[in-house]
């Protein structure tokens, strides 16, 4: 009989102790770590050089689908078209990629310890399409995975310099204290936005339909259990994904160059959910993000979330006052997050919000601040204004 194993957050519940096996021992000292962070409370048992993981641990780790059978002792792992069949106490392994069948010899056959299945790390995150490479120095074993962007696969942890081999040279790019950001926004409708430290890929977000992280894909409306990764859903679009980001939350408040990059990015996300809604781009405005940013700032100085500054002066007056001569104009307005993925997934979800983002035309401003004495501590401003 088949059962299902559910996807679990990790934690000390899937180690057991070792069994009366002597052959194996278990690794204190060794680390993993999964795109960059370290994974607490999973200790590889080591034997002859092979590392062996609780199954349940580096499943759910991996975002893999798992089968256990109990009487035939066999292990199913799906993942994006690709299954593999491992059965205890036997090295041979099988791999089925679409109509093709491989087989695979194990350099060591997973063991059920303690009641709990061990299955050889390397092998399981390999056939995941997971690089693994051993840090020495460190006792650490690394892993990291793609992302597939229209007909490119990415691997966290690559170098600048291979993406853009890939993916052509950035639209533009921008810096702070933590990333150095590149910009693919060529086409709106499949706006991608690389992190990256030390020259090194270290996230991403975007709103192309051609996104895809492990089963994750814009425009699906899956379930999503998956450490690091940032969902937006559109609620007025079925709940679908309109934009994924990984690996992109900053640990350090957000001041300074960071604020204008977090706000270049809800304009970039602002023109992508345009052009998938068959609107045309809004064009940025430094000036307007100036008056945008000057109110933002305003109401984090003074305490207070409106679109009235307290000495009662309206948008329409904070743009004169700027020196832009406006025909129409909107405001957006948020608190509360600092985060500008989600500060556009407030918006989107809101309906004057949302409204504002699809039904003004001519340019767009975008102004954040921080005040940690504040009550909201973070305060956003879109501004659209279309010329006279």
């Amino acid at each position: 009989m088949k059962k299902k194993l559910k996807r679990l957050i990790i934690n000390g519940v899937f180690l057991c102790a070792l069994s009366s096996k002597s052959f194996s021992v278990q690794a204190k000292e060794t680390q993993i770590e999964l795109n960059f962070e370290n994974i607490w409370g999973v200790n590889p048992i080591v034997e002859n050089g092979t590392s062996l993981v609780p199954l349940r641990s580096i499943g759910d780790l991996l975002g893999a689908n798992i089968d256990w059978d109990k009487d035939s002792q066999t292990i199913t792992i799906r993942q994006e078209g690709v299954t593999n069949i491992l059965t205890i106490d036997k090295k041979l392994a099988y791999k089925y990629n679409n109509d093709e069948k491989k087989e695979i010899q194990l350099s060591l056959a997973p063991q059920l310890i303690n009641h709990t299945t061990y299955v050889p790390l390397r092998y399981i995150a390999e056939s995941l399409d997971v690089k693994v490479d051993w840090d020495q120095n460190n006792k650490k074993i690394k892993l990291l995975e793609p992302f597939n962007y229209k007909n490119y696969k990415i691997y966290l942890g690559d170098s600048i310099e291979k993406a853009v081999s890939s993916l052509g040279e950035a639209s533009f790019t921008m810096k702070d204290e933590k990333y150095d950001y590149l910009f693919y926004v060529d086409d709106y409708e499949n706006v991608l936005i690389i992190y990256s430290d030390n020259n090194a890929v270290k996230g991403f977000t975007s709103n192309a339909r051609t996104m895809k992280f492990r089963d994750i894909t814009n425009g699906s409306n899956n379930t999503i259990n998956a450490p690091g990764l940032t969902i937006v859903r559109d609620q007025h679009d079925g709940d679908k994904i309109a934009v994924m980001s990984y690996n992109t939350n900053s640990t350090v408040p957000l001041t300074g160059e960071a604020l204008m990059c977090n706000e270049r990015i809800i304009f970039e996300l602002t023109n992508g959910f345009r052009a998938h809604n068959n609107k045309s781009p809004l064009k940025y405005s430094s000036v307007i993000s100036n008056v945008a940013r000057n109110h933002s700032k305003d109401m984090a100085d003074n305490n207070y979330f409106s679109h009235t500054s307290l000495d009662g002066r309206s948008m329409s007056t904070r743009l004169n006052e700027g020196g832009i001569n406006w025909g129409r104009c909107g405001e957006n307005i948020a608190a509360g997050n600092g985060s500008g993925i989600l500060v556009f997934g407030q918006w989107l979800n809101s309906l004057g919000h949302r409204n504002n983002m699809l039904g003004q035309d001519g340019e767009l401003g975008i102004g954040s601040a921080y005040n940690p004495d504040s009550k909201y501590r973070y305060y956003h401003t879109q501004n659209f204004v279309l010329r006279r």
